[in-house]
């Protein structure tokens, strides 16, 4: 940025093309971006030589300036002179323009600030929407910084001041943060009916904006039709947030289907369910796990492909009856969650499309299912597979035995560290780990598997007890013709099996191939010495005399191998 600022300050009046080019950059950058540059352009401002004046003297004189030249002195070290710009902000437009005038709104110079200010409040009142979208973006940026929370007011006030027709283009507008705002103005207004919110439940873009949408559609929910179109969207949230309503309405189907679905809030969210009415999951899931898949049929009422399908043949689960559900379930429930699950808020994490089974949803990570055919398992919503998918459990009701079973459930889990799908590898491993019976050997056996997710997690699981591994095992996973998934599980192994063993590594990495795996070593030699000094056990013999070829090796290249040597005592 600062040569950038340095570059912008120097640029001659009369290269046109160059000022262009430089102005489509600026307007391009968003306002997290514009933040850092407006810094570093004060920086340059304020020890600028002579040749940048000139450019100060064309805007405060009202002389023959450009847009650059307008966005360059809003940035300046003299409050006077931003001050001076403001209005020439205001008419320029354009996204740069309206960011560096909304950062301006937060100036901590307050003549500054109030001018800025004003210029905001007539360009909303009379250019309104096309100025919201870039002011929007600097008023979330700029929101936490000192005196930077007034524009997010602003703006907030002003879209709830709209008319209903000037609101309705904003819920379409390209900018998410615009059109969060929006719809939450929207949704206080009870302006969306069902049909609204839940396509914004299922297709918006914006995570924050489904689950808002979803919510809403929950809590003004008439049908349940409604509610199982909502449960078929591939946001975790949205479907938690559903199967909390339905569980209310005693939709026993429901709550079975989503005992098997792939992501643990909505699984958690079905199994309190269960539980509440005196069933236990896990006798559902040990079914599941022991027998094959049953067949699936279309949930009436589901009006959207990848919807809520009814597990048709499923056992009942001990407390779940005929469809509709007992009385124990018709009790109200709040719609953000089933209480103590924390459904309520999200992260991108649980953003993740993917295959839910009962419902049908097509999707999911590719690390974690490289090798599974196209479709999904046989029986839980779509055709296709191969016929040992078709027998396996899905990865859900593998983790959700594991979640919710014992001890004794471990033979079960242990035969899918098999499983056709890495998603059902991963399931399988985490739930016997869970249940405390994941012996070594079968973490082990999987630091070779062609998942890297499934390799992460059997390496998880193996670094507490990394240093009574066998010695050997480290270096037969970093040998070079083995997958880079598989070296980086046999440097994180190397790495746990102690402080000396850490620097060992590293020190060999140095030099490796893959440019990935030496510069983490690299760093990590670093990260080594800050805690150096901590170290209360020497290096063995047999550590010391590697140690010394090592650093031998490494002095030519490497800045700190004297204090390596110092640390380990070669002096």
């Amino acid at each position: 940025m600062d040569e950038l600022a340095q570059r912008l300050l120097l640029l001659p009046s009369h290269h046109e093309a160059e000022r262009a080019e430089a102005l489509r950059t600026l307007n391009e950058a968003d306002a997290r971006w514009w933040l850092g540059f407006d810094e570093s352009l004060r920086s340059h401002w304020s020890w600028a030589l002579y040749s940048h004046w000139p450019v100060v003297a064309r805007v405060a004189r009202g002389g023959d300036v450009d847009a650059l030249d307008v966005l360059l002195a809003g940035c300046h070290a003299d409050g006077r002179i931003r001050e001076a710009v403001l209005a020439r902000l205001a008419a320029l437009g354009g996204p740069a323009a309206m960011t560096v005038l909304a950062i301006r709104t937060g100036d901590w110079v307050p003549q500054v600030r109030i001018r800025a200010r004003r210029e905001v409040d007539a360009l909303l009142s009379k250019a309104g929407e096309p100025a919201l979208s870039p002011l929007a973006a600097a008023a979330i940026a700029t929101r936490k910084r000192v005196n930077g929370s007034w524009l997010a007011e602003r703006i907030d006030e002003h879209v709830m001041g709209l008319t209903a027709e000037r609101l309705e283009p904003l819920l379409r507008i390209g900018d998410s943060r615009t059109r969060r705002i929006a719809y939450r103005t929207a949704i206080e207004r009870h302006r969306l009916d069902a049909d609204h919110l839940v396509v914004a439940a299922t297709k918006d873009q914006d995570q924050r904006i489904r689950v808002m949408a979803a919510r809403a559609a929950v809590a003004g929910a008439r049908s349940l039709a409604t509610l199982h179109r909502l449960a078929g969207s591939r946001t975790a949230l949205v479907r938690a947030e559903a199967l909390t309503a339905l569980a209310a309405w005693g939709e026993s189907a429901a709550i079975v289907g989503a005992l098997a679905d792939r992501h643990p809030v909505v699984r958690e969210v079905a199994q309190a369910a269960v539980r509440a009415v005196g069933g236990d999951p896990a006798e559902h899931y040990r079914r599941l796990v022991t027998s094959t898949a049953p067949p699936v049929t279309a949930q009436a009422g589901s009006s959207e492909a990848g919807g809520f399908v009814e597990v048709g043949t499923a056992p009942p689960v001990a407390g779940f009856g005929a469809a509709g559900g007992s009385a124990q379930m018709d009790t109200a429930r709040p719609s953000s969650a089933v209480a103590g699950l924390g459904v309520a808020g999200g992260s991108t994490e649980m953003d993740t499309a993917g295959v839910v089974a009962g419902f049908g949803v097509a999707g999911g990570s590719a690390q974690m299912d490289t090798e599974r055919p196209a479709g999904v398992v046989a029986g839980f919503g779509a055709a296709g597979g191969s016929a040992e998918m078709a027998t396996a459990p899905p990865a859900g009701v593998l983790a959700g035995l594991g979640e919710t079973g014992d001890r004794a459930d471990a033979p079960a889990l242990r035969v899918h560290l098999s499983h056709p799908s890495a998603r059902g590898r991963v399931a399988a491993l985490r739930g016997l780990r869970r249940l405390g019976c994941l012996t070594t050997e079968d973490a082990v056996a999987l630091l070779t598997d062609p998942s890297s997710a499934v390799v992460k997690n059997a390496v998880a699981a193996l670094r507490p007890d990394a240093a009574t591994l066998d010695a050997d095992l480290p270096d037969r996973l970093l040998e070079p013709g083995q997958p880079r998934h598989t070296r980086f599980a046999g440097y994180r192994l190397a790495v746990a099996r102690g402080p000396w063993a850490r620097l060992i590594v590293d020190l060999r990495l140095l030099d490796d191939s893959d440019e990935q795996l030496s510069h983490v070593a690299r760093v990590d030699i670093d990260g080594w010495l800050s805690r150096a000094a901590t170290l209360y056990r020497m290096p063995t013999g047999q550590q010391r005399a590697e140690l010394t070829v090592l650093l031998d090796r490494a002095s030519p290249t490497l800045r700190t191998a004297g204090v390596l040597r110092f640390h380990a005592g070669l002096t």
